[in-house]
């Protein structure tokens, strides 16, 4: 006979090895008739018993959810700190980010809002605490979202990306949102000073310059002083 305290480990070592054995999950939605997945990462360890926050990672230009798990490297850091991570997979591997791209003009806004609801309906998220990120087409899709999502989203952190310039004059999100804006200087194909997206091999729309990105920021946000530069 097995002792009850060894059945109680043997009971728990299943239960802990099956939860961190399924912790990336597979998922999928369906938004206008079109099946849209994304893969939701639920950290080891939640620390508050309360509201967890949810963070959304988009991969760039030609890649895809799995693809962004492995380069961000965010999974370690979501189960040090407690939080949640989705990670959607863009149709066509792109997102539709505001500028005019061949076959990028599905509605990835209603995704995105289908994709929250569907955690919070399954975790306790904490709704103030909705943040987006992405690399190139995926960081000029936060700005998207910064600006269609602002009432669910409270901070953006776009990577090599700025306001497309064909969105840029009605760029007014309905409510105040963070930014934490990466963009490098020599960026060969998104231009730090804006024009031209894709370099000298491929075109891929305009974008506005990071100075007048912030600006817009500083201008909705209602901003007093200048942003904080680095």
């Amino acid at each position: 006979m097995i002792p009850i305290y060894m059945k109680w480990t043997i009971l728990w070592t299943v239960i802990i090895s099956h939860y961190v054995s399924t912790q990336n999950l597979d998922r999928k939605i369906i938004v206008n008739g079109v099946t849209r997945e994304y893969i939701l990462h639920v950290p080891s360890i939640i620390k508050t018993p309360n509201k967890i926050p949810l963070m959304l990672v988009f991969h760039g230009g030609g890649g895809s959810a799995s693809n962004a798990i492995s380069f961000f490297g965010m999974n370690s850091v979501a189960d040090t700190a407690g939080f949640m991570i989705a990670y959607p997979n863009g149709l066509d591997k792109g997102w539709n980010d505001g500028r005019t791209i061949k076959n990028h003009t599905h509605d990835d806004v209603g995704f995105v809002r289908q994709l929250i609801q569907q955690v919070s309906k399954e975790y306790p998220i904490d709704s103030q605490r909705i943040f987006a990120t992405g690399i190139s087409n995926g960081g000029f899709f936060s700005f998207m979202l910064g600006l269609h999502l602002a009432d669910e989203i409270k901070a953006i952190a776009p990577v090599c990306a700025t306001i497309p310039q064909e969105i840029y004059d009605h760029y007014l999100p309905s409510h105040p949102i963070n930014l934490l804006l990466i963009n490098g200087t020599d960026d060969p194909l998104v231009p730090y000073n804006g024009g031209k997206v894709g370099g000298k091999w491929m075109s891929r729309g305009v974008c506005m310059s990071t100075a007048a990105t912030l600006a817009r920021f500083v201008q909705f946000n209602k901003c007093s002083g200048n942003p904080t530069q680095s």
